[in-house]
């Protein structure tokens, strides 16, 4: 038997159907073959593991940067610094082990509910748009304007948007089922929570793609530095973005986690909040059977 996400159809096309419509559905059904759940998994363990590997790299790098500064500038404090930025960075590893796969766990706890495949196919087609559109447009801005940054941005949200439109067309990533019975309250909770699980299944993607890019950018600022020869202060000033962008990357499993606990714990207490009426009128049909002294049924 098919499962209920073997297609992304929303019902069975036919002649009426209007050309764009049928033209989206098989654009959608191409994707869904190249970007399954295989992809995204194997995608999330690659980076990942290279994340890992990236913060033990910056660790590394961060004191060398540091302790080239401190002899270029004959001081210590740079040092100092290096050290501590050894430390804080194993830390954030150790944080980022820990935290591994917990947003997986997450997920399998708390399985939504939507009415049909409508808002995950429109969500899916939408970012498998924008995400060509917003390359196209900042590739265009990049020439335009000479300004390199403009390609990383457009390449950034081009991978966001792939990567958003993966999930949602694999419902099973986010433990997202299709009841066409429920409530209208229902279906706003199971859009906010794929929201929220959608997005705390991309955290190990930006963890491993932040630490990879915040490293490799270090690393040109430090061979700016030996070319350049910038002064002491300068250079530490330069470095500060890249590590930045490193601690924030690093520290996203925790964060995260953290985040998805508070805001899906808000979803988790409306839903009670929805079921109180119907437990109501269930209590209701009851008490006149319990108060009826014959003790008939």
């Amino acid at each position: 038997m098919d499962s209920p996400f073997s297609s992304l159809k929303l019902g069975q096309a036919s002649e009426a159907t209007p050309f764009i419509v049928r033209t989206f559905d098989r654009l959608l059904e191409a994707s869904r073959e190249l970007l399954d759940q295989r992809f995204f998994e194997t995608n999330v363990r690659v980076l990942t593991r290279a994340g890992t590997i990236g913060l033990v790299a910056a660790a590394g790098l961060g004191f060398l940067y540091a302790a080239t500064v401190a002899v270029k500038g004959n001081a210590l404090s740079p040092f100092l610094y290096g050290l501590g930025w050894i430390l804080a960075a194993l830390l954030i590893l150790y944080v980022a082990e820990q935290f591994a796969g917990s947003g997986e766990a997450l997920i399998e706890s708390a399985p939504s509910q939507l009415s049909s495949l409508a808002f995950l196919n429109c969500f899916a087609l939408l970012n498998l748009i924008g995400g060509w559109l917003a390359l196209v447009t900042y590739v265009f801005l990049a020439i335009n304007r000479s300004r390199l940054e403009y390609l990383w941005v457009g390449l950034g949200a081009f991978v966001l948007c792939e990567y958003l439109a993966t999930i949602a067309m694999n419902p099973p990533l986010t433990q997202v089922t299709i009841h066409p019975r429920i409530s209208p309250g229902e279906e706003a909770l199971g859009i906010l929570s794929f929201v929220l699980k959608a997005a705390l299944r991309l955290v190990p993607i930006a963890f491993g793609a932040g630490v990879v890019i915040g490293t490799a950018a270090l690393g040109f600022r430090y061979v700016q530095f030996l070319v350049k020869g910038w002064p002491a202060a300068a250079a530490l000033q330069y470095a500060s973005d890249p590590l930045n962008l490193i601690l924030s990357a690093g520290l996203l499993p925790l964060t995260g986690y953290v985040a998805f606990l508070v805001l899906h714990l808000v979803v988790n207490v409306t839903r009670a909040v929805l079921a109180v009426p119907s437990r109501l009128d269930g209590l209701a049909r009851q008490l006149p059977t319990a108060a009826d002294p014959s003790g008939r049924e």
